[in-house]
């Protein structure tokens, strides 16, 4: 089965690669959290091994924490999870909010297109999780410095994921209509398989 858009082409296949590689992605983050937290299935060797969900939220909070502070501020970073402010209580920034579906969806997006290289995946999962990742930073800030703002009647998990989902189909089909136009020439360009790009080139000539 083939879905046809002016910009896009998707197999059936790609479409079950990239839903496959995103549920195997959050499953193993989740997986991760869970065997991480204390009491249950805890694991102390992946807790201090593989916990990279932790590391990734401390990172994201301590940027946050001094964008703010640099901003002049009076904010307070409480156990890498709370950002306290006394006059508004600040925010707490849980698992949920690190947008590890978008970052999954992402990946999976990138690993599941066929055409291009292996380097060039890399760079793609980067440039995307580094999207995805300060878009975030910018939200906490914007939540810390306006909280009433946002608390009337505004989700900001909801804007945050609408924002971020209509990121990733822009860069998605971005690199679907470059991928396709760089397969219509001959060499394809640095980013093609060969082999692909060679398949592709003799088909439009013909």
């Amino acid at each position: 089965m083939r879905i046809a858009t002016p910009l896009v082409t998707l197999h059936k296949n790609n479409i079950v690669r990239l839903l496959s590689i995103s549920a195997l992605l959050q499953l193993v983050t989740y997986t991760i959290i869970g065997l991480s937290s204390k009491g249950g299935y805890y694991s102390e060797t992946v807790d201090t091994y593989l916990n990279y969900p932790y590391h990734l939220r401390k990172g994201l909070i301590i940027i946050a924490h001094r964008a703010l502070l640099y901003m002049d501020h009076r904010a307070m970073l409480v156990n890498n999870e709370f950002i306290y402010n006394m006059r508004h209580g600040g925010i707490h920034v849980a698992y949920e909010c690190l947008g590890f579906g978008l970052m999954s969806l992402w990946t999976g997006f990138v690993l599941s297109y066929r055409p291009i290289t292996t380097r060039c995946r890399v760079v793609l999962i980067c440039i995307g999780l580094l999207v995805i990742n300060i878009t975030n930073i910018l939200r906490m800030i914007i939540v810390f410095i306006a909280p009433f703002k946002l608390g009337m009647g505004i989700d900001n998990h909801g804007v945050y994921n609408v924002v971020l989902h209509t990121i990733i189909l822009l860069m998605g089909l971005m690199v679907v209509k470059k991928t396709q136009k760089m397969s219509s020439m001959p060499g394809g360009g640095m980013c093609l398989a060969h082999n692909d790009v060679n398949d592709r080139y003799k088909k439009n000539k013909q």
